[in-house]
């Protein structure tokens, strides 16, 4: 698979064993850190290996390495426990809940619906 434009990129952190980028263990997404509580499923395409993930949030995510350009993609996400706002401010309920909403636009528009959580 190639990268385009409309690719969401991530951070992502992994456990290094044998090899190295294992399995992921944590992923940024904009501001908010996730930690990974399950790896699900995990298989490899020509040039990416994906990650069905259960982050510390409750959704699921899946995420690709492409191993060529060695860069991570949000491939998929679901959205499958209501979004619990941290009280810390005003200011950052609008900005986490913006940004969940963006994410959530963002990956149900972009992917078709063979790239989605079944």
């Amino acid at each position: 698979m190639s990268t385009n434009s409309r690719d969401v990129h991530v951070d992502v952190q992994c456990y290094a064993g044998r090899k190295a980028d294992e399995r992921p263990v944590s992923f940024q997404l904009g501001l908010h850190k996730y930690m990974v509580d399950e790896l699900i499923d995990q298989w490899y395409g020509p040039d990416d290996k994906f990650f069905k993930v259960c982050g510390d949030d409750g959704n699921l995510y899946i995420l690709r390495h492409n191993l060529k350009a060695d860069e991570w993609i949000l491939e998929s996400f679901r959205q499958l426990r209501p979004l619990r706002l941290e009280r810390v401010s005003p200011a950052t309920h609008v900005v986490n809940a913006k940004e969940v909403a963006d994410l959530s636009r963002s990956c149900f528009e972009l992917f078709a619906p063979s790239h989605r959580l079944k």
